[in-house]
C-alpha cells in the first residue's frame, strides 16, 4: 500500500494544484516533497541511462519539430515568474511523477482488468490528452513506455527528465515561452 501510495501521490497533488490553478513553484514544491520518499528509498538503485538519455534526446526533437519546421503557428505566451523552479519543477519534479503514475502505477492497475495492449493503449491515450501537444505527447509516452519494458523504471524516468530538461533549457534560451 505505500508503495503504491509514493507512484500516485506527487502526481495526483501535482494534478489537484494545477487544476486549482495554484502557481507552478507550489506544485514543484508540493509534488517534490511528496516524490521524496519514493527518491529515498530508490536513489541507490538509479544508475545513468545513457539509452534512456538518447530517447529523451529525440523525444525533445519530436517536441520542438512541429513549431521549429513553421508546420505550426507559434503563440505569445507571458515568460515564466521563475523560470528556473520551472525547469527543475519540469526536468525532476513532474518527469519523475508522470513515470511513477503512468508507466509504474497505472500501466499495471489497469493490466489487473485489460489485456496488455488495451492496458498500454489507455495508458497512452490518459498521457497524451493530459498535455496540450497530443501526438507529440502520446509519441513521447511510446517511447517512455518503450524504455520501460526494454530498459526499466530508472531508463524511463532518465528519458523523460532529458526530454524535459532539455525541452526547459531550449525554452529558457531561446524565450519560446509558449512551449511550456
Amino acid at each position: 500500500m505505500r508503495e503504491k501510495v509514493m507512484r500516485i501521490a506527487p502526481y495526483a497533488a501535482w494534478m489537484a494544484l494545477l487544476m486549482t490553478g495554484q502557481p507552478y513553484w507550489l506544485r514543484t514544491v508540493c509534488a517534490g516533497i511528496l516524490l521524496l520518499p519514493w527518491v529515498a528509498r530508490n536513489f541507490k538503485a538509479f544508475k545513468i541511462d545513457w539509452i534512456g538519455a538518447l530517447a529523451g534526446i529525440a523525444v525533445f526533437a519530436v517536441w520542438i519539430a512541429p513549431e521549429s519546421l513553421g508546420w505550426v503557428q507559434t503563440g505569445e505566451k507571458e515568460a515564466a515568474s521563475y523560470p528556473l523552479i520551472q525547469l527543475f519543477g519540469s526536468a525532476v519534479v513532474i518527469a519523475t511523477a508522470e513515470e511513477l503514475f503512468f508507466r509504474d502505477w497505472l500501466y499495471n492497475w489497469l493490466t489487473k482488468s485489460w489485456s496488455r495492449p488495451w492496458a498500454a493503449a489507455l495508458m497512452l491515450l490518459l498521457f497524451a490528452v493530459e498535455h496540450d501537444k497530443y501526438i507529440c505527447a502520446l509519441v513521447a509516452g511510446a517511447v517512455y513506455f518503450a524504455l520501460y519494458l526494454r530498459r526499466g523504471l530508472a531508463s524511463a524516468i532518465a528519458g523523460h527528465i532529458t526530454t524535459n530538461f532539455a525541452l526547459g533549457a531550449y525554452v529558457i534560451l531561446t524565450k519560446s515561452w509558449y512551449l511550456w
